[in-house]
């Protein structure tokens, strides 16, 4: 796998800020100073924990087999990873004077964690309970109406000297103490009481051992770590009890920006966009306005956690200074993710994120209160994943995840499906690369593997695979012309004639490796039909191949490797994705610095989205959106919320020279 080391990233930039140095030479410059308000992101933050932990009382249903059935759920807002207290309802108490029922005594029976939520009930599995006392129909659960005790440690921030971290702290305390739906134990009353309890020097709050006595010996039933990351604070709610996390809030901090002196552009600066009413436009029209419709910019559809607002109506979401109007950001990650997709895939008939990293796949649920981190596959240094997809090929109503692996070299794909209440894997060691086309009856996706052949550099032959006999076979061949992969491809309907053309990014080979290509078009007959002028794509994600080559035998004597049998690198595309019932597509492209210094090193510094429409001649971009400040790693469309209005999934890697990548997804709503 070919990755761009910070070395290389380093030595680049700095040829390059050097050469631009020469080229223009200016003033210096110091930063802008801001007023911050922390009062409303806290506030934000507070309400949207409160939300998550709503106070509730039910009903056990059913009890058999660790298996528990519950009347709670999705309009009681009882959600995926939830703990509920199980308990027994006894005799009731009365007042000694005047006889009034005051209430029942009760009986602890432990602790149920929720798996899946359905509309009228949920399913649960229990993860504490109280010896020789079996759980039976009739028992009780719920979430205490009492607060909640909450630790809460001193939010992680920049400031070396603390006062930040500490006034932000104060402020998320207060707020969510006004809330009365938290008891907040602050890192100096923290530290105190797990003192008297023994626990002395550095002390990690998510150490197992610290987390228990809280639970046990303190009676808190949660710890909240907080992190404050450019404009947003984020936190994590973890049960004290399990260890496991119980949901994920984020909040953005509103800057107050005085208006900045005119100076000279300098030529390094990034152009702004704060101020700009919005992200795209239609190619060849007023900035902000749809082809034959009138100016947008509102929001579309009911809100979904974040306000949901169309591209053209939003900055980019790491230039804006203020509120970014209308973003629906989603996770953010400290290392560079490969992949996404959205899709139901644990079959609680709500729509899943889930995000692939080199070593690891994570699922976030989606609803009003924000992202919660369902479940996360093992960090596997074994695997090295390329790319995701979902789709229901064994039609059992749930999607599957299909992931690419290729590590060691060798390709290890696998497939991820839900089953007992849990992620599992029921494909692996799979030696295709994967992806799932929309190929199938209404556009429905179907899956595609390419085996890898290296007499047939750059990829072997595709076929489609269907589920038959409880597993995947193989089932008919896809032809496509040379020197085409499953990256960077789809196929579609351009002219209505009930053929589907194919379109590719690979097949025409790049300069230089990773670079954006041109989209080609061929007709079902496999001639060439189009090529667009302009360029899309460009990836940091490539392969390297090679025909194994016998040296001499004797070290000494001169070897040179005929071109034929010299590694070939083979670039992973980004996806192509068909806008149903439309000759339409989206396509991004992916942006390098003006000024390439190192040859070979690839690395991309901005990005954008555009919409390609088939007018019978040719693919025309119809919609672009503006410049985002960072490397488009994927993104996918889908109705995300069930409003019937699409919405799009973007993967974002801002790539830091001197320390680890980060990755932010963003949710936008689309006409």
């Amino acid at each position: 796998m070919h990755k761009i080391t910070k070395v290389s990233r380093i030595v680049a930039l700095l040829s390059l800020c050097y050469g631009m140095f020469l080229l223009f030479p200016g003033e210096g410059g110091s930063l802008q100073s801001t007023d911050v308000s922390y009062s409303a992101a806290a506030n934000d933050l507070a309400q949207k924990l409160a939300a998550a932990l709503p106070k509730l009382t039910g009903y056990v249903l059913s009890a058999e087999s660790g298996t528990f059935y519950i009347d709670l759920g999705e309009k009681e807002r009882v959600y995926p990873g939830m703990e509920l207290n199980l308990y027994r309802e006894g005799k009731p108490f009365t007042h000694p004077v005047t006889g009034e029922i005051l209430g029942r005594f009760e009986t602890p029976l432990g602790k149920i964690r929720v798996l899946e939520v359905r509309d009228k009930f949920s399913i649960a599995t229990q993860i504490s309970k109280v010896e020789d006392l079996a759980v039976t129909k009739g028992d009780r659960v719920r979430m205490t109406g009492a607060r909640i005790p909450l630790a809460l440690p001193t939010i992680e921030t920049p400031d070396p000297k603390g006062e930040e971290a500490k006034a932000l702290t104060r402020e998320l305390a207060l707020s969510l103490e006004r809330t009365e739906r938290f008891e907040v134990w602050d890192e100096r009353r923290l530290l105190s009481a797990l003192q008297a309890e023994g626990i002395s020097g550095p002390i990690s709050f998510s150490d197992p051992r610290v987390l228990e006595i809280m639970a046990k010996k303190l009676n808190i039933y949660m710890l909240g770590m907080g992190k404050l990351s450019g404009l947003f604070i984020d936190l994590q709610v973890f049960s004290t009890a399990t260890k496991s996390i119980l949901t994920i809030a984020s909040a953005e901090i509103r800057q107050i920006i005085p208006p900045p002196p005119v100076q000279v552009a300098k030529p390094l600066a990034p152009e702004s966009v704060i101020g700009k009413e919005s992200i795209g436009k239609e190619v060849g029209k007023e900035v902000g306005k749809e082809v034959g419709k009138e100016p947008i910019g509102k929001e579309v559809g009911k809100e979904v956690g974040r306000p949901i607002a169309t591209p053209e109506s939003i900055n980019p979401p790491e230039s804006a200074r203020s509120a970014v109007p209308g973003a629906w950001r989603g996770p953010k990650f400290d290392k560079a993710m490969r992949s996404l997709v959205v899709a139901d895939v644990n079959g609680d008939r709500q729509p899943e994120l889930v995000v692939a990293g080199k070593y690891q796949i994570m699922i976030y649920s989606i609803d009003p209160t924000g992202y919660r981190l369902l479940y996360t596959t093992p960090q596997d240094d074994g695997i090295n994943v390329i790319s995701l997809d979902a789709a229901d090929i064994n039609g059992n109503g749930t999607p599957e995840i299909f992931a690419t692996s290729y590590a060691n070299g060798r390709l290890n794909s696998f497939a991820l499906e839900y089953r007992d209440g849990k992620f599992q894997k029921i494909w692996e060691n799979v030696s295709l690369f994967l992806r799932c086309l929309p190929t199938g009856p209404g556009g429905s996706y179907q899956l595609f593997g390419q085996v890898l052949h290296l007499s047939e550099i750059p990829l072997g032959k595709v076929r489609q695979y269907i589920w038959s006999n409880n597993s995947y076979q193989e089932g008919p061949r896809l032809d496509l012309p040379s020197q085409v992969n499953l990256y960077g491809l789809t196929l579609m309907d351009l002219d209505g004639d009930g053929k589907r053309e194919i379109l590719t990014l690979s097949a025409t080979p790049s300069r230089q490796t990773g670079e954006g290509a041109h989209i080609v078009i061929f007709g079902a007959d496999g001639k060439k039909k189009h090529r667009t002028s302009e360029m899309y794509g460009g990836t940091e994600l490539s392969l390297d191949f090679a025909t194994s080559v016998v040296p001499p035998a004797n070290p000494t004597t001169p070897f040179f490797q005929p071109d034929s049998q010299k590694p070939v690198t083979v670039s992973l595309q980004p996806r192509l994705f068909p806008i149903l019932g439309k000759a339409e597509l989206y396509a991004c492209r992916n942006i390098e610095p003006a000024y390439s210094v190192l040859k070979d090193v690839r690395f991309f510094e901005k990005s954008k989205l555009f919409r390609l429409a088939w007018d019978g001649d040719a693919l025309v971009p119809v919609w672009e959106s503006k410049e985002f400040p960072q490397y488009m790693a994927d993104y996918y469309e889908g109705d995300f919320d069930g409003d019937g209005v699409q919405e799009l999934a973007i993967l974002l890697v801002e790539e830091v020279l001197l320390s680890a990548d980060k990755s932010t997804t963003w949710i936008y709503k689309l006409n």
